[in-house]
């Protein structure tokens, strides 16, 4: 049908949609940590302190937390890794000369799990997210509302301050949202 040749054509066309997304879910992922048991022993290596790499067993009945959080900040993204920058997943393919999503090699990135335990909502919340935002910004640009005759640079550092003041309940939450104001102009 023409919907499915329109998706077919339009939405792998839409990587800075993805980008947006993927950088999002790296900062404020949804699950920050999750816990979790294995169902037989299993072996994982780890490195100590001290360098020194070793190998412990993990029984069935043992709980492990996973800190995505900190994995998605870790400095393996590189001295911005706490710096909102969707431009970290698109590179450009050697092939074709065109924009592609990555993720950059040697980094921890797993908003929606991964392997036999991988969210089932995966593709599903990225066709939307992506629908939706592609959508939006087709006709509606978004600007910082300034405060008090701020200066443009003022207001995107006091915005920058309130998306980087988060908190954890379960999922990610930021501090002062009405202190970061933005508003969608019809282009």
């Amino acid at each position: 049908s023409d919907d499915k040749q329109g998706y077919a054509t339009a939405y792998p066309k839409l990587i800075r949609c993805m980008a947006l997304m993927y950088e999002t879910l790296r900062l404020a992922s949804p699950a920050p940590l999750l816990v979790r048991g294995p169902s037989s022993p299993q072996e994982l290596p780890i490195v100590l302190p001290n360098g020194e790499e070793k190998i412990i067993t993990v029984n069935p009945g043992t709980l492990v937390g996973g800190h995505f959080y900190g994995g998605h900040l870790s400095p393996r993204w590189g001295p911005d890794a706490h710096v909102f920058n969707p431009k970290r997943f698109i590179s450009k393919s050697a092939v074709t000369g065109e924009e592609e999503l990555v993720v950059p090699s040697n980094t921890l990135f797993i908003p929606w799990l991964a392997g036999p335990r991988v969210c089932p909502g995966k593709k599903f919340s990225q066709v939307e997210f992506v629908a939706i935002v592609a959508q939006i910004f087709s006709e509606f640009r978004v600007e910082i509302l300034k405060e008090n005759n701020e200066s443009e640079a003022d207001a995107r550092a006091r915005f920058e301050g309130v998306v980087g003041e988060k908190y954890f309940n379960v999922s990610t939450h930021l501090k002062k949202p009405a202190e970061g104001a933005v508003r969608f102009v019809r282009r």
